[in-house]
Protein backbone atom coordinates (compact mmCIF):
# COMPACT_ATOMS: atom_id res chain seq x y z
CA UNK A 1 0.00 0.00 0.00
CA UNK A 2 1.05 3.61 -0.79
CA UNK A 3 1.03 5.55 1.79
CA UNK A 4 2.56 9.27 2.83
CA UNK A 5 3.71 8.83 6.67
CA UNK A 6 4.19 11.87 9.25
CA UNK A 7 7.59 12.64 9.13
CA UNK A 8 9.32 11.17 6.55
CA UNK A 9 12.84 11.21 6.23
CA UNK A 10 14.74 12.07 3.26
CA UNK A 11 16.60 9.12 2.94
CA UNK A 12 13.36 6.94 3.35
CA UNK A 13 11.97 9.55 0.27
CA UNK A 14 15.17 8.50 -1.51
CA UNK A 15 14.70 5.12 -0.68
CA UNK A 16 11.10 5.04 -2.00
CA UNK A 17 12.37 6.66 -5.18
CA UNK A 18 14.70 3.93 -5.96
CA UNK A 19 11.97 1.00 -5.51
CA UNK A 20 9.38 2.79 -7.81
CA UNK A 21 12.34 2.47 -10.36
CA UNK A 22 11.89 -1.21 -10.09
CA UNK A 23 15.62 -1.95 -8.72
CA UNK A 24 15.30 -4.02 -5.34
CA UNK A 25 18.37 -4.13 -3.12
CA UNK A 26 18.59 -3.87 0.55
CA UNK A 27 20.36 -0.03 0.15
CA UNK A 28 17.20 0.75 -1.67
CA UNK A 29 14.93 0.17 1.28
CA UNK A 30 17.56 1.15 4.21
CA UNK A 31 19.95 3.12 2.57
CA UNK A 32 23.79 2.44 1.56
CA UNK A 33 25.05 2.87 5.40
CA UNK A 34 22.15 0.64 6.69
CA UNK A 35 22.71 -1.89 3.47
CA UNK A 36 26.07 -2.55 4.42
CA UNK A 37 25.54 -3.05 7.82
CA UNK A 38 23.21 -5.91 6.77
CA UNK A 39 25.22 -7.25 4.45
CA UNK A 40 28.37 -7.47 6.44
CA UNK A 41 25.63 -9.21 8.73
CA UNK A 42 24.71 -11.56 5.95
CA UNK A 43 27.74 -12.22 4.02
CA UNK A 44 29.49 -13.85 7.44
CA UNK A 45 26.42 -15.94 8.11
CA UNK A 46 25.58 -14.96 10.95
CA UNK A 47 22.12 -12.97 10.54
CA UNK A 48 20.92 -15.43 7.77
CA UNK A 49 21.59 -18.32 10.08
CA UNK A 50 19.30 -17.30 12.79
CA UNK A 51 16.70 -16.30 10.43
CA UNK A 52 17.25 -19.84 8.48
CA UNK A 53 16.71 -21.51 11.95
CA UNK A 54 13.82 -19.44 14.21
CA UNK A 55 10.82 -20.74 14.87
CA UNK A 56 9.08 -17.70 14.82
CA UNK A 57 7.81 -15.16 12.60
CA UNK A 58 10.91 -12.56 12.86
CA UNK A 59 10.96 -10.00 10.26
CA UNK A 60 12.00 -6.53 9.47
CA UNK A 61 10.41 -3.67 7.36
CA UNK A 62 11.63 -0.19 6.10
CA UNK A 63 10.13 3.17 6.71
CA UNK A 64 7.33 2.90 4.49
CA UNK A 65 5.97 -0.72 6.35
CA UNK A 66 7.45 -3.08 3.46
CA UNK A 67 9.53 -6.24 4.56
CA UNK A 68 13.31 -6.27 4.58
CA UNK A 69 13.99 -9.71 5.37
CA UNK A 70 11.94 -12.18 7.16
CA UNK A 71 12.40 -15.47 9.12
CA UNK A 72 12.48 -18.50 6.59
CA UNK A 73 9.37 -19.93 8.92
CA UNK A 74 7.24 -16.55 7.94
CA UNK A 75 8.62 -16.88 4.55
CA UNK A 76 7.53 -20.39 4.21
CA UNK A 77 3.70 -19.70 5.50
CA UNK A 78 3.79 -17.30 2.80
CA UNK A 79 4.58 -19.40 0.37
CA UNK A 80 8.02 -18.36 -0.37
CA UNK A 81 11.71 -19.74 -0.04
CA UNK A 82 14.62 -17.86 1.36
CA UNK A 83 14.76 -14.71 4.17
CA UNK A 84 14.48 -12.17 1.15
CA UNK A 85 11.43 -14.04 -0.26
CA UNK A 86 9.01 -11.43 1.11
CA UNK A 87 11.06 -8.75 0.47
CA UNK A 88 8.85 -5.62 -1.18
CA UNK A 89 5.63 -6.91 0.14
CA UNK A 90 3.42 -5.18 2.64
CA UNK A 91 0.76 -6.24 5.20
CA UNK A 92 -1.68 -5.74 3.00
CA UNK A 93 0.01 -8.22 -0.12
CA UNK A 94 -0.63 -11.07 2.58
CA UNK A 95 -3.04 -10.28 5.41
CA UNK A 96 -7.04 -9.43 5.20
CA UNK A 97 -7.25 -5.38 4.36
CA UNK A 98 -8.56 -4.88 8.24
CA UNK A 99 -5.89 -6.36 9.51
CA UNK A 100 -3.13 -4.83 7.53
CA UNK A 101 -4.63 -1.48 8.21
CA UNK A 102 -4.38 -1.93 11.67
CA UNK A 103 -0.58 -3.47 11.63
CA UNK A 104 0.43 0.05 9.37
CA UNK A 105 -1.33 2.40 11.91
CA UNK A 106 0.92 0.61 14.65
CA UNK A 107 3.88 0.73 12.86
CA UNK A 108 2.90 4.43 12.00
CA UNK A 109 2.83 4.81 15.92
CA UNK A 110 6.52 3.20 16.33
CA UNK A 111 7.93 4.91 13.42
CA UNK A 112 6.88 8.55 14.89
CA UNK A 113 6.99 8.15 18.62
CA UNK A 114 9.79 5.52 19.21
CA UNK A 115 7.57 3.67 21.57
CA UNK A 116 7.69 -0.23 21.23
CA UNK A 117 4.82 -2.48 20.81
CA UNK A 118 5.69 -5.48 23.46
CA UNK A 119 3.56 -8.57 23.88
CA UNK A 120 0.28 -7.41 22.13
CA UNK A 121 -2.26 -10.40 21.49
CA UNK A 122 -3.84 -10.15 18.16
CA UNK A 123 -5.97 -12.40 15.66
CA UNK A 124 -4.24 -12.28 12.26
CA UNK A 125 -6.20 -12.55 9.26
CA UNK A 126 -5.08 -13.91 5.90
CA UNK A 127 -5.79 -13.19 2.46
CA UNK A 128 -7.12 -16.92 2.15
CA UNK A 129 -9.40 -16.57 5.40
CA UNK A 130 -7.29 -18.63 7.28
CA UNK A 131 -6.93 -16.76 10.82
CA UNK A 132 -3.98 -17.60 13.86
CA UNK A 133 -3.58 -15.40 17.19
CA UNK A 134 -0.08 -14.23 17.71
CA UNK A 135 1.20 -12.61 20.47
CA UNK A 136 3.55 -9.59 18.67
CA UNK A 137 6.61 -7.72 19.14
CA UNK A 138 7.83 -4.88 17.16
CA UNK A 139 10.46 -2.67 17.52
CA UNK A 140 11.98 0.72 16.63
CA UNK A 141 15.27 0.18 14.35
CA UNK A 142 17.38 3.29 15.02
CA UNK A 143 20.59 4.20 13.37
CA UNK A 144 23.92 5.53 14.91
CA UNK A 145 22.02 8.86 15.32
CA UNK A 146 18.96 7.70 17.02
CA UNK A 147 17.12 8.12 14.18
CA UNK A 148 14.37 5.10 13.54
CA UNK A 149 14.77 3.97 10.05
CA UNK A 150 12.33 0.91 10.20
CA UNK A 151 10.26 -1.58 12.15
CA UNK A 152 12.22 -5.40 13.80
CA UNK A 153 9.02 -7.91 14.74
CA UNK A 154 8.34 -11.01 16.16
CA UNK A 155 4.99 -12.65 16.22
CA UNK A 156 4.67 -15.79 18.26
CA UNK A 157 2.08 -18.11 17.19
CA UNK A 158 -0.63 -18.54 20.04
CA UNK A 159 -3.69 -20.14 18.51
CA UNK A 160 -3.79 -23.33 20.81
CA UNK A 161 -4.44 -21.11 23.62
CA UNK A 162 -6.92 -19.26 21.72
CA UNK A 163 -8.71 -22.60 20.49
CA UNK A 164 -8.62 -24.19 24.46
CA UNK A 165 -10.07 -21.19 25.44
CA UNK A 166 -12.89 -21.48 23.14
CA UNK A 167 -12.92 -24.85 23.74
CA UNK A 168 -13.66 -24.14 27.81
CA UNK A 169 -15.84 -21.77 26.64
CA UNK A 170 -17.82 -23.85 24.64
CA UNK A 171 -18.17 -26.73 26.79
CA UNK A 172 -19.47 -24.40 29.19
CA UNK A 173 -22.66 -23.42 27.17
CA UNK A 174 -22.88 -27.01 26.83
CA UNK A 175 -22.92 -27.71 30.30
CA UNK A 176 -25.80 -24.49 30.60
CA UNK A 177 -27.64 -26.45 27.93
CA UNK A 178 -27.57 -30.19 29.39
CA UNK A 179 -28.70 -28.47 32.94
CA UNK A 180 -31.49 -27.19 30.97
CA UNK A 181 -32.16 -30.37 29.04
CA UNK A 182 -31.82 -32.87 31.67
CA UNK A 183 -34.23 -30.99 34.62
CA UNK A 184 -32.29 -33.14 37.25
CA UNK A 185 -30.72 -31.06 40.31
CA UNK A 186 -28.89 -34.23 40.53
CA UNK A 187 -27.23 -34.87 37.25
CA UNK A 188 -26.24 -30.64 37.00
CA UNK A 189 -24.94 -30.83 40.12
CA UNK A 190 -22.60 -33.92 39.38
CA UNK A 191 -21.46 -32.17 36.10
CA UNK A 192 -20.56 -28.75 37.86
CA UNK A 193 -18.80 -30.75 40.88
CA UNK A 194 -16.54 -32.82 38.10
CA UNK A 195 -16.43 -29.94 35.97
CA UNK A 196 -14.89 -28.29 38.87
CA UNK A 197 -11.97 -30.70 39.48
CA UNK A 198 -10.84 -30.71 35.98
CA UNK A 199 -10.59 -27.30 36.14
CA UNK A 200 -8.43 -27.04 38.82
CA UNK A 201 -5.99 -28.96 36.32
CA UNK A 202 -6.96 -25.97 33.54
CA UNK A 203 -6.16 -23.81 35.98
CA UNK A 204 -2.80 -25.32 36.92
CA UNK A 205 -1.53 -25.68 33.40
CA UNK A 206 -3.08 -22.24 32.47
CA UNK A 207 -0.58 -20.72 34.79
CA UNK A 208 2.23 -22.50 34.48
CA UNK A 209 2.25 -21.13 30.84
CA UNK A 210 1.84 -17.85 31.97
CA UNK A 211 4.77 -18.22 34.38
CA UNK A 212 6.87 -20.05 31.45
CA UNK A 213 5.72 -16.95 28.93
CA UNK A 214 7.24 -14.80 31.40
CA UNK A 215 10.33 -15.92 31.76
CA UNK A 216 10.83 -16.09 28.41
CA UNK A 217 14.15 -15.56 25.99
CA UNK A 218 12.45 -13.97 23.28
CA UNK A 219 12.71 -10.77 25.08
CA UNK A 220 16.58 -11.56 25.20
CA UNK A 221 16.51 -10.87 21.38
CA UNK A 222 15.17 -7.02 21.66
CA UNK A 223 18.88 -6.85 23.94
CA UNK A 224 21.15 -8.21 20.99
CA UNK A 225 19.09 -6.47 18.53
CA UNK A 226 19.54 -3.02 20.87
CA UNK A 227 23.57 -4.21 20.94
CA UNK A 228 23.80 -4.22 17.15
CA UNK A 229 22.25 -1.10 16.40
CA UNK A 230 24.80 0.45 18.72
CA UNK A 231 27.28 -0.39 16.75
CA UNK A 232 25.57 0.14 13.82
CA UNK A 233 28.09 2.43 12.23
CA UNK A 234 30.88 0.17 12.56
CA UNK A 235 29.08 -3.45 13.01
CA UNK A 236 31.74 -5.49 10.90
CA UNK A 237 34.63 -4.53 12.84
CA UNK A 238 32.84 -5.05 16.15
CA UNK A 239 31.71 -8.59 15.39
CA UNK A 240 34.89 -9.79 14.71
CA UNK A 241 37.46 -7.77 16.39
CA UNK A 242 35.71 -6.74 19.28
CA UNK A 243 35.85 -9.30 22.38
CA UNK A 244 32.20 -9.01 23.03
CA UNK A 245 30.95 -8.46 19.72
CA UNK A 246 32.49 -12.01 18.49
CA UNK A 247 30.04 -13.57 21.26
CA UNK A 248 26.57 -12.08 19.64
CA UNK A 249 26.80 -14.90 17.12
CA UNK A 250 26.93 -17.82 19.13
CA UNK A 251 24.71 -15.88 21.48
CA UNK A 252 21.92 -15.64 18.90
CA UNK A 253 22.74 -19.21 18.16
CA UNK A 254 22.37 -19.85 21.62
CA UNK A 255 19.56 -18.03 22.28
CA UNK A 256 17.83 -19.78 18.91
CA UNK A 257 18.29 -22.94 20.34
CA UNK A 258 16.98 -21.96 23.68
CA UNK A 259 13.61 -20.52 22.05
CA UNK A 260 13.19 -24.08 20.47
CA UNK A 261 13.28 -25.57 23.76
CA UNK A 262 10.65 -22.84 24.70
CA UNK A 263 8.70 -24.11 22.19
CA UNK A 264 8.36 -27.34 22.99
CA UNK A 265 7.43 -27.15 26.56
CA UNK A 266 4.50 -24.68 25.45
CA UNK A 267 3.84 -27.93 23.06
CA UNK A 268 3.86 -30.57 25.95
CA UNK A 269 1.75 -28.04 28.59
CA UNK A 270 -0.79 -27.40 25.98
CA UNK A 271 -1.37 -31.18 25.24
CA UNK A 272 -2.09 -31.42 29.06
CA UNK A 273 -4.43 -28.21 28.87
CA UNK A 274 -6.40 -30.21 25.53
CA UNK A 275 -6.61 -33.36 27.16
CA UNK A 276 -7.96 -31.77 30.37
CA UNK A 277 -10.06 -29.79 28.00
CA UNK A 278 -11.41 -33.20 26.44
CA UNK A 279 -12.34 -34.59 29.46
CA UNK A 280 -14.48 -32.08 30.25
CA UNK A 281 -16.41 -32.36 27.29
CA UNK A 282 -16.83 -36.33 27.79
CA UNK A 283 -18.01 -35.60 31.04
CA UNK A 284 -20.67 -33.32 29.67
CA UNK A 285 -21.65 -35.75 27.16
CA UNK A 286 -21.73 -38.44 29.75
CA UNK A 287 -24.32 -36.59 31.82
CA UNK A 288 -26.49 -36.00 28.40
CA UNK A 289 -26.04 -39.91 28.08
CA UNK A 290 -26.71 -41.00 31.68
CA UNK A 291 -30.97 -41.40 31.79
CA UNK A 292 -30.28 -43.99 27.98
CA UNK A 293 -27.35 -45.89 30.19
CA UNK A 294 -25.33 -45.61 27.16
CA UNK A 295 -21.13 -44.95 26.85
CA UNK A 296 -18.01 -46.11 25.31
CA UNK A 297 -16.82 -49.60 26.47
CA UNK A 298 -13.68 -50.47 26.18
CA UNK A 299 -10.75 -52.95 28.31
CA UNK A 300 -8.46 -50.20 30.89
CA UNK A 301 -6.06 -50.91 32.81
CA UNK A 302 -6.47 -49.97 36.01
CA UNK A 303 -2.62 -48.54 36.78
CA UNK A 304 -3.33 -46.42 34.13
CA UNK A 305 -6.57 -44.64 35.55
CA UNK A 306 -5.63 -44.14 38.49
CA UNK A 307 -2.61 -42.35 37.17
CA UNK A 308 -4.40 -39.74 34.74
CA UNK A 309 -6.91 -39.26 38.23
CA UNK A 310 -3.63 -38.38 40.47
CA UNK A 311 -2.36 -36.60 37.39
CA UNK A 312 -5.81 -34.50 37.32
CA UNK A 313 -5.79 -33.96 40.43
CA UNK A 314 -1.95 -33.10 40.91
CA UNK A 315 -1.85 -29.20 40.92
CA UNK A 316 -4.14 -28.89 43.44
CA UNK A 317 -2.43 -31.93 45.75
CA UNK A 318 0.92 -30.29 45.46
CA UNK A 319 -0.33 -26.74 46.41
CA UNK A 320 -1.45 -28.14 49.41
CA UNK A 321 1.39 -30.14 50.41
CA UNK A 322 -0.20 -33.83 49.88
CA UNK A 323 2.07 -36.45 49.12
CA UNK A 324 0.95 -39.42 47.08
CA UNK A 325 2.09 -43.18 47.35
CA UNK A 326 1.09 -45.33 45.29
CA UNK A 327 0.73 -49.16 46.16
CA UNK A 328 0.02 -51.27 43.07
CA UNK A 329 -0.15 -54.73 42.71
CA UNK A 330 -1.28 -56.49 39.25
CA UNK A 331 -4.87 -56.62 38.84
CA UNK A 332 -7.05 -57.66 35.50
CA UNK A 333 -8.39 -54.87 33.48
CA UNK A 334 -12.00 -53.33 33.78
CA UNK A 335 -14.46 -52.77 31.08
CA UNK A 336 -16.24 -49.67 31.04
CA UNK A 337 -16.72 -46.31 29.92
CA UNK A 338 -13.32 -44.68 30.78
CA UNK A 339 -15.10 -40.92 32.12
CA UNK A 340 -16.98 -42.79 34.20
CA UNK A 341 -14.45 -44.50 36.25
CA UNK A 342 -11.86 -40.94 36.06
CA UNK A 343 -15.17 -39.10 37.35
CA UNK A 344 -15.11 -41.33 40.72
CA UNK A 345 -11.58 -41.69 41.14
CA UNK A 346 -11.08 -37.99 40.76
CA UNK A 347 -14.12 -37.37 43.34
CA UNK A 348 -12.20 -39.57 45.78
CA UNK A 349 -9.25 -38.04 45.56
CA UNK A 350 -10.68 -35.10 45.95
CA UNK A 351 -12.35 -35.72 49.05
CA UNK A 352 -9.39 -37.14 50.60
CA UNK A 353 -7.63 -34.12 50.09
CA UNK A 354 -10.53 -32.02 51.97
CA UNK A 355 -10.19 -34.45 54.48
CA UNK A 356 -6.39 -33.89 54.50
CA UNK A 357 -6.24 -30.73 54.94
CA UNK A 358 -9.08 -30.86 57.89
CA UNK A 359 -6.87 -33.00 59.63
CA UNK A 360 -4.10 -30.48 59.85
CA UNK A 361 -1.31 -33.60 60.39
CA UNK A 362 2.49 -31.87 59.03
CA UNK A 363 2.55 -35.80 57.27
CA UNK A 364 -0.10 -35.36 54.61
CA UNK A 365 -0.12 -38.39 52.92
CA UNK A 366 -3.06 -40.28 50.05
CA UNK A 367 -2.34 -44.20 49.46
CA UNK A 368 -3.73 -45.34 45.84
CA UNK A 369 -3.83 -49.24 46.26
CA UNK A 370 -4.94 -51.73 43.13
CA UNK A 371 -6.09 -54.99 44.34
CA UNK A 372 -7.80 -58.30 43.53
CA UNK A 373 -10.69 -59.20 45.34
CA UNK A 374 -11.42 -62.92 46.49
CA UNK A 375 -14.58 -62.96 44.02
CA UNK A 376 -11.86 -61.81 40.56
CA UNK A 377 -13.01 -58.00 41.01
CA UNK A 378 -10.88 -55.03 40.89
CA UNK A 379 -10.81 -52.87 43.82
CA UNK A 380 -9.61 -49.01 43.91
CA UNK A 381 -8.56 -47.84 46.87
CA UNK A 382 -7.76 -44.09 48.32
CA UNK A 383 -6.44 -44.12 51.56
CA UNK A 384 -5.74 -41.08 53.71
CA UNK A 385 -4.68 -40.01 57.09
CA UNK A 386 -6.99 -36.91 57.62
CA UNK A 387 -9.45 -36.26 59.81
CA UNK A 388 -11.84 -39.21 59.61
CA UNK A 389 -15.14 -39.48 59.54
CA UNK A 390 -17.58 -40.76 62.71
CA UNK A 391 -19.66 -43.30 63.11
CA UNK A 392 -23.01 -41.52 62.49
CA UNK A 393 -21.62 -39.56 59.73
CA UNK A 394 -20.17 -43.04 58.09
CA UNK A 395 -23.94 -44.25 57.95
CA UNK A 396 -25.44 -41.58 55.81
CA UNK A 397 -21.99 -40.42 54.22
CA UNK A 398 -23.53 -41.69 50.59
CA UNK A 399 -26.67 -39.56 51.26
CA UNK A 400 -27.89 -37.50 48.40
CA UNK A 401 -27.35 -33.97 49.82
CA UNK A 402 -25.24 -35.14 52.79
CA UNK A 403 -22.38 -33.23 53.70
CA UNK A 404 -19.69 -32.59 56.28
CA UNK A 405 -17.80 -29.82 54.69
CA UNK A 406 -19.21 -26.23 55.43
CA UNK A 407 -19.20 -25.07 51.71
CA UNK A 408 -19.90 -28.73 50.50
CA UNK A 409 -22.87 -29.60 48.90
CA UNK A 410 -23.18 -33.37 49.49
CA UNK A 411 -23.63 -34.61 45.75
CA UNK A 412 -20.44 -36.18 44.64
CA UNK A 413 -20.16 -39.24 47.00
CA UNK A 414 -23.97 -40.21 45.87
CA UNK A 415 -23.34 -39.13 42.31
CA UNK A 416 -20.32 -41.73 42.76
CA UNK A 417 -21.92 -44.60 44.14
CA UNK A 418 -25.00 -44.72 41.38
CA UNK A 419 -21.92 -44.32 38.44
CA UNK A 420 -20.23 -47.24 40.57
CA UNK A 421 -23.63 -49.54 40.49
CA UNK A 422 -24.44 -48.58 36.86
CA UNK A 423 -21.06 -50.09 36.31
CA UNK A 424 -22.01 -53.29 38.09
CA UNK A 425 -19.66 -52.26 40.70
CA UNK A 426 -19.78 -50.75 44.19
CA UNK A 427 -18.40 -47.98 46.30
CA UNK A 428 -17.36 -48.58 50.18
CA UNK A 429 -16.13 -46.12 53.05
CA UNK A 430 -14.26 -47.30 56.23
CA UNK A 431 -12.95 -45.23 59.26
CA UNK A 432 -11.63 -46.14 62.75
CA UNK A 433 -13.50 -42.80 63.42
CA UNK A 434 -12.46 -39.23 64.03
CA UNK A 435 -8.71 -38.30 63.15
CA UNK A 436 -8.18 -41.72 62.23
CA UNK A 437 -8.26 -41.52 58.64
CA UNK A 438 -10.59 -43.16 55.97
CA UNK A 439 -10.72 -45.63 53.18
CA UNK A 440 -13.08 -45.53 50.25
CA UNK A 441 -12.94 -48.54 48.06
CA UNK A 442 -14.51 -48.32 44.25
CA UNK A 443 -14.72 -52.05 43.55
CA UNK A 444 -15.47 -52.91 39.58
CA UNK A 445 -16.03 -56.27 37.69
CA UNK A 446 -12.73 -57.55 35.93
CA UNK A 447 -12.27 -58.30 31.84
CA UNK A 448 -9.19 -59.68 31.36
CA UNK A 449 -6.61 -61.55 33.30
CA UNK A 450 -4.27 -59.85 35.60
CA UNK A 451 -1.44 -58.11 34.27
CA UNK A 452 2.04 -59.32 35.32
CA UNK A 453 5.20 -56.90 35.67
Amino acid sequence: MNQDQPGETPAAAESEEKMEAGAFSVEAYWGVEEGRVLEALTQAGYLRAALETWPEHVYAKDAKSRIVFTSLSMARRFGSEGVTGLAGKTDFDLFSEEHAQMAFENERDILRTGRPLVGVEEKETYVDGTATWVSTTKLPLKDHEGRVFGIFGISRDITAQKEAQVQLASVREELVEVTKVAGLAEISSGVLHNIGNVLNSVTTSASLLLEQAGRSRVNNLAKAVQLIEQHAADLGSYLTEDPKGRQVPAYLAQLSQALLVERESFIKELDRLKKDVDHMREIVGMQQSYARNSGSQEDLSPADLFEEAIRISEGSLNRHGIVVRRDYVPVPTVRAAKHKILQILVNLIRNAKHALDDGGKPDKQLVAELRESEGGRVQFVVRDNGVGISAANLQKLFSFGFTTRKHGHGFGLHSSLNTAREMGGSLTATSEGEMAGAVFTLELPASGPARRG
